[in-house]
């Protein structure tokens, strides 16, 4: 069974994936980085280790369990704290995931053993969730899933691009979190999450879709998209003048908000259990025979059913109606504004009540914006506190089941759409309407604005072309989430919109086009590498300029990326003669720089590599360079911490010998010994592979027995005691 080789999908965004967690009982606590270190309470912390991918497999059958706990056993006598093992096994003998979304408990099972035991001989562990080739399913697994069920698919590279493959890897993510939530990486508890959909329903309950407008399935699902954990709260919006039938009467358009509202309380209530934030509503001014009338009885059914729902303990948080204006913003009306010193609504509070706008500059804002839901669940909103100067509550708005909570107590929300704050906020001439709107917001009662931290391409972006940006834009968003925090107010920011104002996908799609690619639909925003790279780079940058209000890292758990370390892309064209046969499609320097990334990591398999006509001197020459290139990037250009997480030399090679073994051994743990007493970025590594006696249809010829290698266990025990040392910290 060959299981070598895996690396963690890096793919779209900077998907989860490993997961590092600390259950030793010496020492306690979570590893975690500082600067390009690790630290375990407080103190560097330098790790020898290994990979045992084998670990889930064999704890699943209680007749082979006992190599789980001899090898931790073997490994902790020799004083390595960390193991690096696979927590999937796709299709296939022995599977943990048999059909897309269909589990194995049993291997579940052997996971939790395998947790269990390492923690019982203080060891960490690395959990590996997928792999890039074949073994034990993989991405190839998932492709021919989907093929089997009538998807046209020519590569595995559809993996990353196909809609129904990524929906499977998704959906196995969901239930891992769910068997695993306690070693896997939890919620930031200072930010929440939200999809930002409209709230249709689709095929996963096929009975609610009687409740869409005109009842059809539109591509979305409200159960399934908010099922998943990383989600705090559901969001809906309605627009019946919008959604129904051009004959529709004024009473099938609030009969239908009416279902809308009740069927997504019930199911926030007994489905999702998740607060329900009203994100979007109204009714627009240039409707035949609108009138304000007309709009208030729509406020007042909408107002009275989150107060319902909120009195008897039900799901419902809070509304926000699109959208709010102050006087003079006549350009940015699109129908739907309310301006609250002309005309107040006296609204039927919860806590508080609402107000704010959106500057339209000739355009028609149609549906509004719909934070895309892209892959997996690509953070669409934040919900943050502003500057911490907030005149009410102060705190991070939190969850607790299916409420809000706010320094433990539940909160409900009235609240308000405003867009073009930070557009109005980079005008000298327009930056008092933010103040004034904020200011009539606080003192209408209204605790929440819901507002766009995007504008791509076009007037006035804060995006003008790819990863480039308008550092005034960026002092706008600044002003206003500081002006929100004086006054109380929590903010959702909005990062990218589904349609076309203020840029959107399409104009990601458009800039993608001139560059060369061909594609025909906005919809290739969810499926195109340049464009969804594109995105992903802009992330990184909001991320950056924006880090205090958005959502950090846990800091219980690190992420790697779990790639190679071959250099590619334009980041450092002159670093690819490092790599073993020229560019391979990833970039270890842009890679890793992903700030939500903890530590670097790299392999190293020259006999595989390098020419097979490579002399012994040839392969221990290229590790040396490997390694020292490698902590050389880190140390002065990524600046965190770099593991060796797999190394090793195969006994099937053919000029293989068990002292060139050991010099490849003592090369490799020289060069990390060496970065970490300088002060360098290297924090250890992991040997592949530790296996124990018996297990020989395991072995790949990469793999290491302690009573068979005696040579090579005395090199593993000296580097293990080097570093303990270094550590300062003694077993």
């Amino acid at each position: 069974m060959e299981g070598r080789r895996s690396v963690l999908l890096y793919f779209i965004g900077f998907l989860v994936c490993f997961f590092m967690g600390s259950h030793a009982f010496a020492p306690r606590g979570f590893v975690g980085t500082r600067g390009n270190h690790f630290v375990l309470n407080g103190r560097p912390f330098y790790v020898n280790g290994f990979n045992a991918y084998w670990l889930m497999y064999m704890a699943a059958d209680p007749s082979t369990r006992g190599k789980v706990s001899s090898v931790m056993q073997q490994a902790s006598r020799c004083g390595m704290t960390l193991a690096r093992t696979w927590a999937f096994s796709d299709g296939g003998y022995r599977p943990l995931q048999y059909s897309p979304g269909v589990y194995h408990e049993d291997m579940f099972k052997g996971l939790d053993f395998v947790v269990s035991e390492a923690r019982k001989y203080g060891i960490h562990l690395i959990l590996s969730l997928v792999n890039n080739y074949n073994d034990f399913g993989g991405r190839r697994q998932y492709v021919q899933w989907a093929r089997e069920r009538g998807q046209q698919l020519n590569s595995d590279d559809d993996f990353y691009r196909n809609p129904v493959v990524k929906s499977y890897y998704k959906n196995h993510i969901k239930g891992w979190i769910t068997e695993m939530a306690g070693y896997l990486k939890s919620i930031d508890n200072q930010h929440l999450l939200e999809v930002g959909l409209e709230g249709f329903y689709g095929e996963s309950t096929p009975s609610r879709i009687q409740y869409n407008p005109g009842s059809y399935v539109v591509g979305a699902d409200f159960i399934t998209n908010n099922q998943v954990p990383g989600i705090d709260f559901t969001t809906i919006h309605a627009y019946p003048d919008q959604w129904l039938p051009g004959g529709s009467s004024e009473q099938d358009q609030l009969s239908f908000v009416q279902r809308w509202v009740q069927s997504h309380i019930e199911d926030s209530n007994s489905v999702l259990r998740k607060p329900l934030l009203f994100a979007e509503f109204g009714k627009s001014s240039k409707t035949p025979g609108f009138t304000i009338n007309k709009r208030n009885t729509l406020y007042q059914t909408v107002y009275n059913n989150i107060y319902a729902s909120a009195r008897s303990g039900g799901a419902g948080a809070g509304a926000l109606f699109w959208q709010m204006l102050d006087q003079g913003m006549d350009g940015m009306r699109d129908g739907y504004e309310s301006i609250l010193v002309w005309k107040l609504v006296r609204f039927l509070c919860l806590t508080n009540t609402a107000g704010t706008t959106w500057l339209e500059r000739s355009m028609d804002l149609r549906t509004h914006s719909a934070c895309v839901f892209l892959v997996v669940l690509l953070i669409c909103c934040y919900l943050s506190t502003g500057d911490g100067r907030a005149a009410a509550q102060g705190g991070f708005v939190g969850r607790s089941g299916n409420h809000f909570v706010l320094d433990g107590k539940p909160i409900y929300v009235n609240g308000f759409n405003a867009y073009w704050m930070m557009l109005c906020a980079s005008d000298p001439s327009l930056v008092g309407k933010v103040t004034d709107a904020l200011a009539q917001a606080a003192a209408s009662g209204l605790t929440v604005a819901r507002t766009w931290a995007f504008s791509d391409g076009s007037h006035s972006p804060l995006q003008y072309a790819p990863g480039r940006y308008d550092e005034s834009m960026f002092k706008a968003l600044d002003f206003v989430v500081s002006e929100a925090g004086k006054r109380g107010i929590k903010l959702i920011l909005s990062l990218v919109n589904n349609y076309e104002d203020f840029g959107g996908r399409p104009q990601y799609v458009e800039w993608a086009k001139q560059s060369g690619q061909k594609i025909t639909s906005d919809d290739d925003f969810y499926t195109n590498p340049v464009v969804k790279g594109y995105y992903k780079n802009h992330v990184k940058s909001w991320v950056a300029e924006m880090a205090a209000y958005l959502k950090s890292i846990d800091s219980k758990h690190l992420l790697a990326i779990g790639l190679e370390g071959f250099y590619g892309g334009s980041s450092t064209p002159d670093r690819k003669q490092f790599n073993p046969d020229g560019e391979v499609g990833t970039d270890f320097i842009a890679n890793n720089q992903v700030p939500e990334i903890d530590f670097a990591t790299i392999h190293a398999y020259s006999d595989q590599w390098l020419p097979s006509s490579s002399k012994q001197v040839d392969q221990i020459d290229f590790l040396k360079r490997w390694i020292s290139v490698h902590t050389n990037d880190t140390d002065h250009l990524i600046k965190k911490p770099l593991l060796l997480s797999e190394f090793g030399l195969s006994s099937k090679d053919g000029i293989f010998s068990r002292t060139l073994n050991d010099e490849y051994y003592q090369a490799a743990y020289d060069a990390i010994y060496s970065s970490a007493r300088s002060g360098g970025s290297a924090v250890g590594s992991l040997f592949w592979q530790l296996l124990v006696e018996g297990m020989d249809e395991l072995k790949d010829g990469y793999e290491v027995v302690f009573s068979d290698d005696p040579s090579t266990a005395a090199l593993i025990r000296s580097q293990s005691q080097k570093l303990r040392e270094f550590s300062g910290m003694r077993r």
